[in-house]
């Protein structure tokens, strides 16, 4: 699966990262299968990053996926920073936190990861991996 996540719970962290293929089923099945890990806990802070996925989203596609994400918002209360380096795809990443903000659900985009690690307050010693 393009879209794989592996959580922290000693760190109170889940990673998620986004490579190869991605379409609109695949992104909104992974998003409801973190919500369903049991390992996984809504206080939990996320990190996804989107450099390495092969979809541009739709205005249309953007908006849904925002909706999707609204759905599940109740599973990710903590801080949830989304990497996507890259004028277009930060662009386009920036719209989907913008829809999904306005559905209820809260994320912030950064264009490099150390900011979003900062921004998560991970310890320097955490380096995420599948």
């Amino acid at each position: 699966m393009p879209i794989l996540h592996r959580i922290y719970p000693e760190h109170e962290f889940t990673y998620v990262n986004c490579a190869g293929h991605v379409d609109m089923e695949l992104s909104k099945q992974a998003m409801k299968a973190v919500a369903r890990d049991p390992l996984h806990s809504p206080r939990f802070r996320v990190l996804v990053e989107v450099d390495g996925m092969e979809f541009e989203p739709t205005q249309a596609e953007a908006r849904e996926l925002g909706r999707v994400l609204g759905e599940v918002r109740d599973s990710y209360q903590g801080r949830v920073a989304m990497v996507a380096s890259g004028a277009l795809r930060f662009g386009l990443m920036r719209m989907l936190a913008i829809f999904a903000e306005m559905n209820g659900f809260t994320m912030k985009v950064f264009g490099d990861v150390a900011r979003a690690r900062a921004w998560l307050g991970l310890p320097d010693d955490l380096q995420p991996s599948l």
